[in-house]
């Protein structure tokens, strides 16, 4: 939601904090992390966006040319919005042995699975992981949560958490599309470092580009700090139009398929991580 607040929406526009930057951006849909590097690879995009763990997992591909070697410019957050959800047999992570764990396909839940695991002392042959090739939405790990019994855990973002069991302390009734007995098991919100939020950009655009890098990072992060202000005046009753707009914003781009309503898009503002930048 920074971004879009730095970029006035998908591409930048006039007096937003990107255009008094000099920048001129497009913004893309990027979570599919496989495609993001390919289009990486090409110079399609210059940036990857993505957990700190995805980028080591695209390490060898990306290394592979010094032009597209990674330069991480900047975190973006320490992620409190991914959580993995269970079903009411589920207790405590020692429970999720022998059991069956769907997870996005090379996506920012790898890694937190790993960090779960290791805090039971539960290696990766202890489970069955089904890999899904969306984050959310169709063929993802909470849709089929929904559909298939077999499954006993899946990884979600917020809004899918939301939809599952309602909050991070309740449980589904299966009422209102919810599944009965699901509930939050971890979440990032308690193992606070299991996820970090990243901008990778390719060595060679760096080294060619660095004012436009630092002028991109520093409009993030100008971003960033209105709209913590901007979210406290919003929690506190303060009614700030332009940070309605924005979240109604955030549902156009995001679609209602995945974020419903503005409120959810409050929720979502701390774990959004799928759109990439491409400089123009």
């Amino acid at each position: 939601m920074a971004t879009f607040h730095a970029n006035g929406g998908l591409k930048t526009k006039s007096g937003t904090i990107f255009q008094k930057q000099g920048l001129n951006l497009n913004l893309t849909p990027g979570d599919d992390f496989v495609q993001q590097v390919r289009d990486y690879r090409s110079g399609k995009s210059a940036f990857l966006r993505g957990t700190f763990r995805m980028m080591g997992q695209a390490s060898e591909v990306i290394g592979s040319d010094p032009r597209t070697k990674g330069v991480v410019i900047m975190q973006m957050t320490w992620s409190a919005g991914d959580h993995l959800i269970s079903r009411e047999a589920i207790k405590t992570v020692t429970d999720l042995k022998g059991k069956t764990i769907a997870v996005q396909q090379g996506g920012p839940h790898i890694g937190m699975l790993d960090d779960v695991l290791k805090t039971a002392q539960l290696g990766w042959d202890d489970i069955t992981v089904k890999f899904y090739d969306a984050l959310t939405g169709p063929g993802s790990p909470p849709e089929a949560f929904k559909d298939d019994l077999s499954i006993s855990a899946c990884f979600a973002v917020t809004p899918d958490m939301i939809g599952l069991c309602t909050d991070l302390n309740s449980v589904g009734t299966g009422a209102e599309g919810t599944v009965k007995g699901a509930h939050v098991l971890v979440s990032t919100a308690e193992l606070s470092r299991s996820i970090a939020d990243v901008y990778v950009c390719r060595k060679d655009f760096y080294d060619a580009n660095r004012p436009l890098v630092r002028k991109f990072v520093a409009g993030y992060l100008k971003a960033t700090e209105e709209l913590v202000d901007k979210r406290a005046a919003h929690d506190a009753g303060t009614r700030d139009q332009s940070y309605i707009n924005l979240l109604n914003q955030t549902v156009q781009i995001y679609t209602e398929e995945v974020l419903p309503n503005a409120d959810e898009a409050t929720a979502y503002c701390s774990t959004a991580r799928s759109l990439v930048t491409r400089a123009t």
